[in-house]
């Protein structure tokens, strides 16, 4: 739940479609919003959601809920690490044997390429 305090003014929450503009994308619906906050998202095997309250009829949540929802969801990388993800150098990978491959066959006295490996 959003924890609301004295200090926390009630203009200061924010409607699920406001939520939608702060982020850029004001045309997404605002279901995926509810599905933020439950079931949540699933982020490195564990499950994050968007903390939110429902006041009257209408569920709320805080800037400050929503950018700690966004940074868990996208968490950095560690230092020293490729930030790239593994499918680009899996792809790669593949491309340059897929070459290989096509070389053997319209060269076929250079020898034979390297098997595909998943």
């Amino acid at each position: 739940m959003v924890q609301r305090t004295n200090e926390t003014p009630v203009d200061s929450l924010l409607t699920f479609r406001e939520v939608l503009r702060i982020i850029g994308r004001p045309r997404m619906a605002v279901s995926t919003v509810h599905r933020w906050r439950t079931p949540g998202v699933m982020v490195d095997g564990r499950r994050v959601c968007l903390v939110a309250e429902r006041l009257g009829g209408t569920w709320y949540t805080t800037l400050e809920a929503l950018e700690t929802f966004l940074a868990a969801c996208n968490p950095q990388p560690a230092a020293g690490t490729d930030p790239r993800p593994r499918l680009v150098d899996d792809a790669q990978r593949r491309a340059e044997i897929a070459g290989e491959h096509l070389d053997a066959m319209l060269n076929p006295q250079r020898g034979r390429p390297r098997k595909v490996s998943a």
